[in-house]
């Protein structure tokens, strides 16, 4: 297997049919929808700063690609996509996110980002509203988000991690505005959202009682 970069078109333009087949396939075997909010598409590797990884096995086969996007105030690069077939060579994505930090060094990028992994929260009890609100949100949600395996595949890189901070006005808006992050990554939510609405807004009132499991989906 080897590995090659270039800017998005010419990847699009050298195997666009490869490009969408594995695409394709990979979100076949995911759980929830494609991410659109705060990740990127095929259409947007039409975008010349933005350089694809492609690993390529014996025939030319397409195992697996990534797309990086330019940080130019940090001069570096941040992961965006990440699709491989799912008979794959294993190790394929992690072999290619490690050649492609040897290539972001070559082409004298100062840094390279996985992209934001959310917080682990492991299950238990909680000390206050707001801790019950994010836990249950966290719990509800995390069969689409995959939070968990997204946080162990990037720690395998042994990553410098940054934390990341959502501010609102206050804790009486935290059911909207976790609502409407859900909306703007994932299709309408019909029933899960009206019960994660409801949960989370009874956490945040004084005197509530914690929800038990959630309803099937």
């Amino acid at each position: 297997m080897w590995c090659a970069f270039m800017p998005g078109p010419d990847a699009l333009a050298a195997d666009s049919q490869q490009l969408r087949e594995v695409s394709g396939t990979w979100l076949e075997t995911r759980r929830g929808p494609e991410l659109t909010y705060s990740l990127g598409t095929l259409s947007t590797l039409t975008d010349p700063d933005i350089t694809v990884g492609l690993a390529i096995a014996a025939k030319d086969r397409l195992e697996a690609f990534v797309s990086w996007l330019p940080v130019p105030a940090r001069r570096g690069w941040t992961l965006d996509l990440m699709r491989r077939r799912p008979d794959s060579t294993y190790g394929v994505m992690e072999a290619l996110i490690v050649r492609s930090i040897e290539e972001a060094t070559h082409q004298g990028i100062n840094e390279a980002s996985l992209g934001v992994a959310p917080r682990v929260i492991p299950a238990g009890e909680s000390s206050g509203a707001t801790d019950r609100a994010l836990r249950t949100m966290y719990w509800g949600l995390d069969r689409f988000q995959r939070s968990r395996t997204l946080h162990q595949f990037k720690a395998k890189f042994t990553p410098q991690w940054e934390d990341r901070y959502l501010a609102v006005p206050g804790a009486s808006t935290l059911p909207e505005v976790l609502i409407a992050l859900v909306r703007a990554h994932l299709p309408p939510l019909s029933a899960a959202t009206v019960w994660l609405r409801s949960m989370v807004a009874s956490l945040l009132r004084p005197g509530s009682a914690r929800p038990s499991t959630a309803p099937d989906a």
